[in-house]
């Protein structure tokens, strides 16, 4: 497991980050543990909390909050705030404090990337709107923060910039969780129409609906492609069939959420349209030559 206590490096760490739609201001970042002093207090900022060990509770003006491993929280500006936890509780978790400067408007010509801005103003807009948010990291923030234990401890001249990216990489997922929006609400045909490679645009659809029980005919449909065509273009393309394309999105898909979450295999199941535990036991096994158990424990030594 990454040694999260290096994370204490960039206590008090301030800067400006360029989002795609505005600045990011980052007013603090701070690794806490039970030797760390806390007291009732409220910031002109706002802050995210992500627990990484343990559980604390969060007693606020807003009310009352539980957290455990995995948890996110958003505490909006001017709420009073304090942790609270048990005696001999070991914990650990971060604390992400931001302002965000005026939104600016894009000067980007392709249509995708001003969609991509428009996306990012509304999941800013959806978390500022709340006073406070809990919710599980299912967007990654977790492996963000294994990636600046990374560049912390490698210790190299420009690894800051990547910190900083890594930071800004946080704070997007930490939002997406918030929010409940880790893929595109409308990612419908508005979306594929700026991919004009057809390839592309059948393989993007296959990966954001793979939880769904996709068939040839259902991906064309949705497409306004003709199945025959639909088979063609993947082979031609990819060298490969409907169903191996449909297998390889599933495990991919399931791959990442073994590396980045802590999910149940129930859960997995459900996020890659597999009908069972089981079912994605033998698909995993067969394809990996591993257990979803024994691929997850493989991919933790593999952190730092």
């Amino acid at each position: 497991m990454p040694n999260y206590e290096i994370l204490a490096q960039l206590r008090g760490i301030t800067g400006r980050i360029p989002l795609m739609g505005g600045d990011l201001h980052i007013q603090n970042f701070e690794y806490l543990t039970p030797e760390s002093m806390d007291f009732n207090h409220a910031h002109s900022c706002h802050e995210i909390f992500f627990m990484l060990q343990g559980r604390v509770e969060i007693l606020s003006s807003a009310g009352i909050f539980r957290l455990s491993k995995g948890d996110l929280l958003y505490i909006s500006p001017n709420i009073y705030h304090c942790c609270r936890f048990a005696p001999n509780e070991r914990y650990a978790y971060v604390t992400f404090d931001f302002d965000l400067g005026e939104r600016r408007s894009s000067t980007l010509d392709s249509r995708r990337a001003q969609q991509f801005v428009d996306e990012e103003e509304v999941l800013v807009s959806r978390l500022l709107d709340k006073t406070t948010v809990l919710a599980r990291d299912t967007c990654g923030c977790l492996v963000e923060l294994r990636s600046i234990c990374r560049s912390l401890s490698r210790g190299r001249t420009g690894e800051y910039t990547k910190i900083k990216n890594y930071l800004s990489n946080f704070f997007i997922s930490a939002i997406q969780s918030l929010c409940k929006a880790s893929v595109t609400e409308d990612f419908s045909e508005d979306y594929f129409s700026a991919v004009s490679n057809k390839a592309v645009r059948i393989r993007t659809y296959m990966i954001s609906h793979c939880d769904q029980p996709l068939t040839v005919q259902s991906v064309s449909s949705a497409l306004s492609y003709s199945p025959r065509h639909v088979q063609r273009i993947i082979s031609d393309y990819y060298g490969i069939s409907f169903s191996r394309m449909l297998t390889e999105c599933r495990l991919n898909r399931i791959k990442w959420l073994l590396t980045h979450t802590d999910e149940s295999l129930d859960y997995i199941c459900e996020e890659s349209g597999i009908n069972s535990s089981a079912s994605l036991y033998k698909l995993f096994k067969k394809n990996t030559g591993m257990s979803p158990t024994e691929y997850r424990k493989s991919m933790e030594k593999q952190v730092i």
